[in-house]
């Protein structure tokens, strides 16, 4: 035969015991007594010192799926001869009844989702019975490749040479609901060496799960499932459902006033460390029913936050602002009363209303009043709106104010302290007195006018 894919053949099968054998461990010739795994004609084993050693069908003999059909065969052989000990991949095994997530997930339905999913890493399989192409499988609709069976558990192995699983035998492989491992040979030279067959089936050849989630393993893992459920769910439990407005803002949400944390709608609430997760979600999942009355009976937008700050307790953006601008302006000198407010009056709700409060409003514009002081030093309120509007008012002692302007006070008064101890140091320093080494004495006195030439 002239194909080219002649020089693919590297196996062969023995006449005497229908045993794949590679060209490099048979007789030359026809002397190798070996036909063809395909149309079982018989084979020459090539031994040339010009070309790669190969099988090849007599003249005018064609066979053109022949290397496609060797290596598969020799596959399930090596895997046979290996009585299973192969390496399985890494199993995921997920939670039944668990959604699979659709797109961006939450940092909450992630964490969700990783503890509803177990792996099982990468191992060895151990010693099994291997059955190759068994036929009592041909009820079930379709034929595996080969069946490992050890102590009532079985796994079943398909090789891909040409073509995968398709989606019909895939179908029927899961309806009986046994793990199937699909081994990739598809890019293997077709003339590959028995050493080299048997390094790919145990390790080497690309290898995934077609259908996992073995009986076995659901048992084991589904107490372990549960156990992590109830532990979430008390976790969730605790925390507070926290309702959204039409406008997808959250409400009363305790990180509003935080400066990194300036947006309070949905979708930073989703990556929030806080965050339980959307109810609405939670909804579609078996941890549904292990939640509270309370949680349950919650609007389905809902947040669950577990923060424990009351946010009613902490003042907004918008009084802390004003607080701000107006104890800037207080004094009517550069920092005003700003440098003097207490420790911590951001988070003190009562606080900041009580000092806009303790300012009126301008009896002619309506603007917030300002505290001014006169030539005489002495205190009086002035609108915020100077110089468009002159209205003044008597300033009365006021409870809020007295502390910060009397902390004010004393600050003002200790740095003019330090001002004139700093002038008396420095008028008490003494003169030298000039001497008639001095530089004084010794300088040429600058004449009045040019001397005449």
């Amino acid at each position: 035969m002239s194909g080219t894919h002649e020089y693919c053949l590297g196996w062969g099968m023995r006449a005497s015991d229908r045993r794949l054998v590679h060209v490099n461990d048979v007789p030359k010739g026809l002397e190798c007594r070996c036909v063809c795994p395909e149309c079982e004609a018989p084979l020459i084993a090539r031994q040339g010192e010009r070309r790669t050693w190969h099988f090849a069908h007599k003249p005018d003999e064609d066979c053109g799926t022949a290397g496609e059909t060797a290596l598969h065969i020799a596959a399930k052989q090596t895997l046979a001869d290996l009585n299973g000990r192969i390496f399985i991949p890494a199993e995921t095994i997920r939670k039944e009844g668990w959604p699979i997530p659709n797109g961006h997930s939450s940092k909450a339905m992630a964490k969700l989702d990783d503890l509803m999913n177990y792996v099982i890493p990468k191992r060895r399989a151990s010693k099994s019975k291997v059955r190759i192409e068994p036929r009592d499988w041909t009820d079930q609709g379709f034929q595996p490749d080969a069946v490992m069976e050890r102590d009532d558990q079985a796994l079943l192995i398909e090789i891909r040479v040409t073509h995968g699983v398709d989606t019909e035998k895939r179908r029927r492989m899961w309806k009986v609901g046994l793990g199937t491992i699909e081994i990739d040979l598809s890019k293997t030279d077709r003339n590959t060496s028995p050493d080299d067959l048997k390094k790919l089936l145990v390790s080497e050849a690309p290898r995934e799960w077609l259908i996992t989630g073995r009986p076995e393993t659901w048992v084991k893992q589904e107490a372990q499932f549960k156990k992590r459920l109830e532990s979430e769910a008390s976790r969730l439990n605790r925390m507070v459902p926290r309702d959204l407005t039409t406008r997808f803002y959250v409400n009363a949400c305790p990180r509003r006033n935080e400066p990194d944390f300036a947006s309070v709608d949905v979708y930073p609430c989703l990556d929030c460390d806080f965050s339980g997760g959307h109810l609405g979600n939670l909804q579609e999942t078996p941890i549904w029913n292990m939640l509270s009355e309370k949680i349950r009976r919650a609007d389905e937008s809902a947040m669950l936050c577990a923060h424990k700050g009351d946010p009613n307790d902490l003042p907004t953006e918008r009084q802390k602002d004003f607080v701000r601008l107006l104890a800037g302006s207080d004094l009517g000198r550069k920092g005003g009363l700003l440098a003097c407010l207490p420790n911590r009056w951001e988070k003190d709700k009562a606080f900041t209303i009580a000092f806009i409060s303790a300012h009126p409003n301008c009896t002619k514009c309506h603007k917030k009043m300002v505290l001014r002081r006169n030539s005489k030093e002495q205190l009086f309120w002035g609108c915020s709106g100077h110089p468009s509007c002159t209205e003044t008012s008597r300033y009365c002692p006021h409870p809020p104010l007295n502390k910060i302007i009397a902390s004010h006070e004393q600050e003002r008064s200790k740095q003019s302290e330090e001002i004139e101890q700093h002038a008396e140091e420095r008028a008490a320093l003494a003169r030298p007195e000039s001497g008639p080494n001095s530089l004084s004495n010794l300088a040429t006195p600058f004449p009045r006018h040019p001397p005449k030439g």
